[in-house]
């Protein structure tokens, strides 16, 4: 699909070849892989964010230092 970035058309590229040779994928499933593809390429971007920044970061206010959750 045309909206997939480059990242989820890799994905698409890589598995649906093999899915369809397997007979796994028909016409209508082409919307639901995409999705798929899109939320992976997405997963594995974030995933890279919090490899890098961590899981966690601390902040510090008037009442005392605090750990927060990566929003990634």
């Amino acid at each position: 699909p045309e909206w997939l970035d480059d990242m989820g058309r890799s994905i698409w590229s890589l598995y649906m070849p093999r899915l369809r040779g397997m007979g796994y994928v028909k016409d209508t499933d082409r919307l639901a892989f995409a999705r798929l593809c899109d939320h992976t390429a997405r997963w594995l971007r974030l995933r890279e964010k919090v490899n890098v920044k961590g899981e966690s970061y601390t902040t510090e206010s008037r009442h005392g230092k605090m750990e927060r959750i990566n929003p990634d």
